[in-house]
């Protein structure tokens, strides 16, 4: 089709032509209409549902925030005229390399990000491996207002027991009195020491001079307080889980002879609770022990430690054993895996984040120093990540591990304690160590390979039955001056910082023995009766019961958590000695920080 418009001459500058063009235009068409199913809407996404999926399946964190190291400043150490240490003395932030060059590595501190990645049983928490129990440090009675002697058993590490509840009490030297169930009557002594002080409902029979061990009970009956009924063993062997000799981790018992089928069958099933007693001098047997393996009839394997050398056999014993009707509480301690290098960053906080504490040196209240920010710039993976007990990781913990010396000044090695050993420097009995004092320079970092290296973590109980872990007893890192061995020149720290990425329900689920259930855990718990018992892992976002749960901000595929993170460096004092009306008295230095 031809169209042709004339237009008029409207040009008005000084050249134009005062002339009307025609100009002739071709208006054909090549272009297709647009198909009507192109038109049709497919699907429709929602942007926050999108988000929401990727959250749930997220394994991905990046951890930031704010840095504030705070300390007792009291040990004065005279510098060239300068007391020390002052804020910058306590500083995160990386050193090393030159103008043209970025800082290379941190002097005093080194911020690691780790996760709970195995069990160990076998380590001694101070006097007695950790699967045996809770130490009592002390025993003794007295009697309050003319009544009834009233018991007293004075723990090393926190007991973690409540009023009214139940306990195993035994001792692996002896056999006390007072072995067997006994009840809390009420914590603390006058007030005192309510995390390491209990008084029994028990009544007074001898002086308690025995080594003690206590282990919580759930749910005994009253045939478990008055030991009903027991079986008597005939012969133990040190033997692996499955009662062969690959190692000497567990022991089995022996009741009777099965060609024959002469003895006492056992009656027991996988995953019951024993109470065993020595009649003779195998006072290591004593205890309450978990049922491991049921290999016939005759013979079960409990999981109890005596030696290092598999296939020893021990005859003619006089111990007697019955099985438990409560559920006593496993003791064990956590190992801390290393996920992180130093790839994050600290720098000094603005004057709006600054403390808000003044900058001093000597003070009796404890000084606040400066405040800084980190941030971790590679995503921390837990994909194909399992916890210490098989399931869900649930945990991840944020490390700040002190260097030794020197900046300025030659702090001693950093070495790693129970928290219950905290009050001196004195070397010897330390863990591990974390970081070696170089004469030339800055102290060494002893655990920096990634997937491979392990701290103790802390010691904890765990109860099968409630399935409840809780942390008895916690990890501290010590340093001292490394030119003066006083026992209060020192400090120590809490070096572990526990984030919750996901919670467990309160509520507690289970398989009935041979129903058939899809997507139990890998840390659920298996009863003699053949149920399976454990609790569900809530998803991102989700509140239980209007507190439990987590709800980080959640961005470009990865999870932020953000942590005001306080660094307490407290010093080590021991008891003063002070005259009080012309007596002397023994009490603990207050400390702030």
């Amino acid at each position: 089709m031809e169209r042709i418009e004339q237009l008029l001459g409207s040009a008005k500058y000084k050249l134009a032509v005062d002339t009307d063009f025609n100009y002739k235009l071709n208006f054909e068409s090549n272009v297709k209409p647009l198909k009507d199913n192109l038109n049709k809407i497919i699907s429709v996404l929602s942007q926050e549902s999108v988000a929401r999926e990727e959250r749930l399946v997220s394994t991905k964190y990046r951890f930031l925030g704010r840095l504030n190291v705070i300390t007792d400043n009291t040990i004065n150490i005279n510098n060239n005229g300068v007391v020390t240490p002052r804020s910058e003395d306590w500083s995160p932030m990386f050193y090393g390399g030159n103008q043209n060059t970025p800082p290379t590595h941190p002097y005093n501190w080194v911020l690691q990000i780790l996760y709970p990645h195995s069990i160990d049983k076998y380590s001694s928490v101070q006097t007695n491996q950790a699967y045996r129990g809770i130490t009592v440090n002390n025993g003794y009675n007295k009697n309050i207002s003319g009544t009834k002697p009233q018991i007293y058993l004075e723990t090393l590490q926190k007991h973690g027991l409540e009023e009214d509840d139940f306990f195993y009490l035994y001792s692996i030297t002896s056999n006390s009195n007072y072995t067997g169930i006994q009840q809390v009557e009420f914590l603390g002594d006058n007030g005192e020491k309510v995390d390491n002080i209990i008084r029994l409902k028990a009544k007074y029979k001898t002086p308690l001079t025995d080594l003690l061990i206590l282990k919580k009970v759930i749910g005994p009956s009253d045939d478990d307080k008055n030991f009903i009924n027991p079986i008597n063993m005939l012969r133990i062997t040190t033997c692996d889980l499955t009662g062969g000799t690959t190692n000497s981790n567990y022991l089995k018992v022996t009741t009777g002879t099965l060609n024959i089928f002469s003895g006492v069958t056992h009656k027991l099933t996988e995953s019951d609770y024993v109470d065993v007693r020595a009649n003779d001098n195998n006072f290591i047997l004593n205890g309450t022990h978990r049922v491991e393996h049921i290999v016939n009839r005759y013979e079960f394997v409990l999981d109890l430690k005596l030696g290092n050398t598999p296939n020893i056999v021990i005859n003619n014993i006089d111990v007697s054993f019955r099985r438990m009707d409560g559920i006593p509480s496993d003791y064990y301690i956590r190992k801390f895996s290393l996920l992180s290098d130093t790839s994050y960053e600290v720098t000094k906080a603005t004057e709006f984040g600054h403390s808000i504490y003044p900058d001093s040196v000597n003070d009796l209240f404890g000084v606040a120093n400066n405040t800084w920010l980190f941030n971790f710039l590679n995503n921390v993976e837990t994909k194909n990540l399992y916890n210490h007990r098989g399931g869900e990781l649930t945990q991840i913990h944020i490390a700040t591990i002190k260097r030794a010396g020197k900046n300025p000044f030659n702090w001693s090695d950093v070495t790693a304690h129970w928290d219950f050993q905290r009050r001196t420097t004195s070397g010897g009995v330390e863990l591990e160590n974390i970081s070696i004092n170089n004469p030339n320079g800055v102290g060494t970092i002893e655990k920096k390979i990634v997937g491979n290296d392990e701290y103790f973590g802390d010691f904890v109980e765990y109860n099968r039955f409630e399935l409840l872990e809780k942390t008895i007893s916690k990890i501290i890192h010590r340093f001292g001056l490394n030119v003066r061995n006083t026992p209060e020149e020192g400090y120590y720290l809490y070096p572990f910082q526990q984030i919750n990425i996901r919670k467990y329900s309160n509520q507690i689920e289970t398989a009935l023995f041979k129903q058939k259930v899809v997507g139990i855990p890998g840390d659920a718990e298996k009863r003699p009766n053949g149920d399976v018992r454990w609790r569900d892992v809530l998803t991102p976002g989700f509140i239980e019961e209007g507190n439990n749960g987590v709800d980080y901000p959640f961005l470009n595929g990865c999870n932020y958590i953000y942590t005001n993170k306080h660094i307490f460096v407290r010093r080590q004092n021991p008891d003063e000695t002070i005259t009080v009306f012309g007596n002397k008295a023994s009490v603990k230095p207050i400390i702030i920080c």
